[in-house]
C-alpha cells in the first residue's frame, strides 16, 4: 500500500524501515492518528517477501515529531 502526498521527492526522508508489512502498518496507523503525513515505499520482492524492505517516509520538517510519537507508543 503506498500513501501518496503531493511533494517533491527531496521533501521526504525515511523515518523507519521494516521487514514485514504488519510492523509498517502499525507505524502508519500511529502516524495517521497523530495527523502526520507519510508515504510508504514497499520495496519487497512480490514473490519472496523475505527480500527488500518497506520504508515509511515523512516530510523532513515532521521527522522529529514523528520520532517522538513513535517513541511515546513504546513507553
Amino acid at each position: 500500500m503506498i500513501k501518496q502526498h503531493p511533494a517533491k521527492d527531496s521533501d521526504w526522508c525515511v523515518l523507519q524501515s521494516f521487514n514485514d508489512a504488519i510492523s509498517a502498518s502499525v507505524c502508519e496507523f500511529v502516524l495517521k492518528e497523530a495527523g502526520i503525513p507519510f508515504n510508504t515505499l514497499n520495496q519487497q520482492d512480490s514473490s519472496y517477501l523475505a527480500f527488500g524492505q518497506i520504508h515509511v517516509q515523512v516530510y523532513k520538517k515532521d521527522l522529529e515529531e514523528a520520532r517522538k510519537v513513535l517513541i511515546s507508543q513504546h513507553e
